[in-house]
């Protein structure tokens, strides 16, 4: 897929009355960026108009899926979060633990989670629930500890000060291949 083809896509997915920017494009090396705007800020350039909530969106190359993205990061944490896969499920592997207590504290703070289904008038809800600090320990007994399907795009922070740290040892890998 070329910038051009990448562009299309980004087009395509916008709401109406948003624009993709031409001059604040980029690739990257899973994809291409691309800023976005609303198209009244561009025609009038009013402060009032411009776009918030928004840092634009990734075309993924592969596969051509489009990803938008937050204002809450800056562009360097979503690359980074999306070259490792952050923005699938992923599968949180422990396969060492150092301090027992300070490694579950770290792994609190990725807010992971489970499914636990309930079934009440002939429906079965999927309720999900977070892991706890006794999850944690307990998971410890037997490793490598593992917990699947967990959404981490917003988690980047939280596995650096992991990695750094030397409570314990994780492996994150998208839950399905990318």
């Amino acid at each position: 897929m070329n910038q051009t083809e990448a562009r299309r896509l980004a087009e395509a997915h916008v709401h109406d009355g948003m624009v993709v920017l031409n001059e604040r494009s980029a690739e990257c090396e899973f994809g291409f960026y691309f800023a976005i705007d609303s198209r009244t800020h561009q025609e009038t350039g009013r402060c009032e108009d411009i776009l918030v909530g928004s840092c634009g969106v990734l075309v993924d190359r592969a596969n051509g899926n489009v990803h938008p993205l937050g204002a809450a990061f800056p562009l360097e944490y979503w690359f980074e979060a999306y070259r490792r896969h952050l923005h699938l499920p992923c599968a949180v592997v422990v396969t060492k633990v150092r301090d027992r207590q300070r490694a579950a504290e770290s792994l609190l703070r990725l807010q992971m989670s489970f499914v636990v289904p309930e079934e009440a008038h002939g429906t079965v809800w999927r309720v999900p629930q977070h892991y706890g600090l006794k999850d944690f320990l307990r998971s410890f007994e037997k490793l490598p500890a593992r917990f699947e399907e967990q959404k981490l795009i917003f988690r980047l922070h939280e596995i650096e000060k992991i990695e750094k740290g030397g409570d314990l040892v994780i492996q994150i890998f998208p839950s399905s291949p990318p």
